[in-house]
This record gives C-alpha cells, sequence and structure tokens, in this order.
C-alpha cells in the first residue's frame, strides 16, 4: 500500500540523525497498521493540496484528513483515528480577539485544501485567506507580518511554532474553527481495503496501541475516543432510553414503595389507636378531654357510661359547665396543671386538669375525675 504523507504536518516523519532513519507519530501508526493488516506501507511525500487527485488517481491508496458528510459521499472514509481541531494562531500585537467573528478585517493564511479554510470560506467568505502549500510557509509569512494569523489543524500549528519557539509573540484564537475526526480516505472502488482498513483501526483501539503512540509523540492522548457517528448517536439514543427508562422505573417503584409505606403505617396507627382506647377505657376514672370553654372533645367507656349519673358534664352535647371545673381548666392552660376536690350534687371528686399544649397543636385540657365521696366518709 502506498500512503500519502504531507511530511510538513505534526511529527509525521522526523529524520532521527542518531539512528539514521526517519522517526515520528506517522511512521509508528503506520507501522502498527501494517503490522495488523498483514501489509506493507510505504510513504509517498506529497503536497496537501494535491493529495486527492494522487489518490483519485491512483498514484497513492489512502490519506489522512478530517471528517466531512461532503467527504463522506465522495470516498470511503476509515474508522477515526483520533478527533482534530482547526485553530486560528495569531499575533499578539495587544488586539483582544477572543471570536472568529473579532478577525473581519484580518487576513489569514492557511495551507491549501485544508478542511479550516472550507469552513472559515463558508461561515466568514468576507474574510482574506491568503494559501500555501505547507504549514512552514504560511509561518514565514506570519512572522514577516504580511498575515495576521494561521488557520489550521492544532497540533500541527503547535508542532511547528513549539520547533520555532513561536509562543512569546503569538496565541491561539480560543474559539475552535472546527472538531473533527480523522480517518483514513480511499477510493470508493476500494471500499474493500476500507474494511480491511477499519478492522485494524478498531484492533488497534482494543488493544490501546493508538493511546500508546499517541502519548509517545504528544505526551498525552489526542487520539479521543472518537467513535463513527452513527455509533455515537446509536449510544446517545440508547443512553437516553436508559435514562428516561430509570426515571419511569424509580417514579413506579417510589410509588408503589410509598403506597405500601402509607398501608403498613395506617395499619400500625389503628393497632396503636386500638391500643391506646383499650388502655383509657381500662382506667377506672373518668378521662376526658375538654377544650378551653368546657366543651368535651373526647370521653373513655367509664366517662360515657356514668354520664349521667357522674354530674360532671350536662346535656346531650357534653359541656361541663361548673364553674369550680371551668376555673380549674383555665388555671391548668396557665399553669400546665390543677387539682382540686370539687363536690358536685352530694358527691365529691377529686379532679386534675393538665395541658396538653406541648402534645397537640389545639388547647385543649385532659381532666381525670375520681369519686371519692366513700373515702372521704
Amino acid at each position: 500500500m502506498i500512503y500519502g504523507e504531507t511530511l510538513d504536518s505534526f511529527p509525521a516523519q522526523i529524520y532521527d540523525p542518531m539512528m539514521e532513519s526517519e522517526n515520528g507519530f506517522a511512521i509508528d501508526l503506520m507501522n502498527q497498521l501494517a503490522w495488523e493488516m498483514d501489509t506493507t506501507i510505504e510513504f509517498q511525500p506529497v503536497i496537501w493540496a494535491d493529495s486527492f487527485t494522487l489518490l483519485e488517481n491512483g498514484t497513492v491508496d489512502m490519506i489522512q484528513i478530517s471528517y466531512s458528510e461532503e467527504r463522506a459521499e465522495k470516498y470511503y472514509l476509515s474508522a477515526p483515528i483520533y478527533r482534530s481541531k482547526g485553530v486560528v494562531f495569531l499575533r499578539d500585537d495587544g488586539e483582544e480577539i477572543t471570536k472568529l467573528q473579532d478577525l473581519q478585517g484580518k487576513t489569514l493564511a492557511g495551507i491549501k485544501a485544508d478542511y479550516a479554510l472550507t469552513v472559515l470560506k463558508e461561515h466568514y467568505p468576507e474574510l482574506k485567506i491568503l494559501e500555501y502549500d505547507s504549514i512552514g510557509e504560511c509561518a514565514e509569512q506570519l512572522k514577516a507580518q504580511n498575515v495576521d494569523g494561521i488557520v489550521a489543524d492544532e497540533q500541527n500549528i503547535m508542532y511547528y511554532a513549539q520547533g520555532e519557539k513561536m509562543f512569546q509573540d503569538y496565541y491561539i484564537l480560543d474559539e475552535e474553527v472546527y472538531t473533527e475526526d480523522v480517518v483514513f480516505a480511499v477510493r470508493k472502488e476500494d471500499a474493500v481495503l476500507g474494511k480491511i482498513i477499519d478492522k485494524a483501526v478498531y484492533k488497534l483501539r482494543t488493544q490501546d496501541v493508538l493511546d500508546r503512540v499517541q502519548r509517545k509523540w504528544f505526551l498525552t492522548s489526542i487520539l479521543e475516543d472518537a467513535l463513527p457517528r452513527q455509533f455515537i448517536y446509536v449510544w446517545l439514543a440508547v443512553l437516553l432510553s436508559g435514562i428516561a427508562g430509570f426515571f419511569v422505573f424509580l417514579f413506579w417503584y417510589i410509588h408503589k414503595h410509598t403506597r405500601i409505606l402509607v398501608e403498613v403505617r395506617t395499619r400500625e396507627l389503628n393497632v396503636e389507636r386500638m391500643r391506646l382506647k383499650t388502655v383509657l377505657d381500662a382506667i377506672p376514672q373518668y378521662l376526658l378531654e375538654v377544650t378551653p370553654e368546657g366543651q368535651v372533645r373526647l370521653m373513655n367507656q367509664r366517662a360515657k357510661k356514668d354520664m349521667n349519673q357522674n354530674a360532671l358534664c350536662s346535656g346531650d352535647a357534653a359541656v361541663i359547665t361548673q364553674p369550680a371545673i371551668l376555673q380549674m381548666i383555665k388555671t391548668a392552660k396557665n399553669d400546665a396543671f390543677a387539682q382540686q376536690e370539687v363536690e358536685i350534687n352530694q358527691k365529691i371528686y377529686r379532679i386534675t386538669c393538665s395541658d396538653i399544649g406541648g402534645l397537640s397543636e389545639n388547647e385543649n385540657v385532659i381532666l381525670l375525675a375520681e369519686d371519692v365521696t366513700l373515702r372521704r366518709i
């Protein structure tokens, strides 16, 4: 296979004088790819602007490009190798430029047929762009102040600027021109070859070979896990469906669990209510809950049974009318507790009134009455 490589891109090939051989990111990458494909890959130096023509006429078998829908219709594009960013490299002349739209009136240099130029021309047609054959020529124009900046692939610019020590007087614009997957392109009629390349790329990815190669040359991973767009959309749909399903299940589970808890708690409260009623009814004294005005709200079984005989309440509405007891109820509201023996209809009752304000939001009082007539006699 013949691979068309632009030699001035970020370290594709570098001559190593100690080893007396070429070295670089592209060579390492292609060696690993050739190993997986069980073939030999030869490098063909090309000018980037001519690379598409050389691919189409069969001079080279594949080139490396940024993904675009237009290119996908014209060529067979492999699985992504890494993710590329198009950026603008500007001279630091003190002018505050943070966005691409701030470049109006500026002149930029770019590599012929570079994808970044295509994007800028589409969105900023009035922007002046001069095209050159290599990143080196663009950099020379920038240093000579013939242009205000360079637009190209980020790693391409970073590699060249670092070698030329240009970062002191220049900077990269924060807003990116594009972010796209970098893929191998072959002719449509070589689709079988493209599928073989796909398998090799996936194999290198699963074995973390691509990650190790990038870290060797860039000290970090620029080869992000850039899956093909159809996989991204499918996985995104699966993820969103999973999240939606989880929340539906969570809502159903909480609703069901809450309903069960309410039923259980209701049964528990009913049991406690019956137990409390049994205890109160077993008290031999008269026990009543009364309002500050003497209205009886609750009474135990003993009080209900003797209501007509105990002379504490009068009438069907069960209202306490004895002035002495009403005064005790008022005292209990002020002091929380009151106790006194009261004679009613020739019977003596020991009356105890307790405030229950701390146990309830109402202002009612618990009244406990015991007939002590025989004891006093």
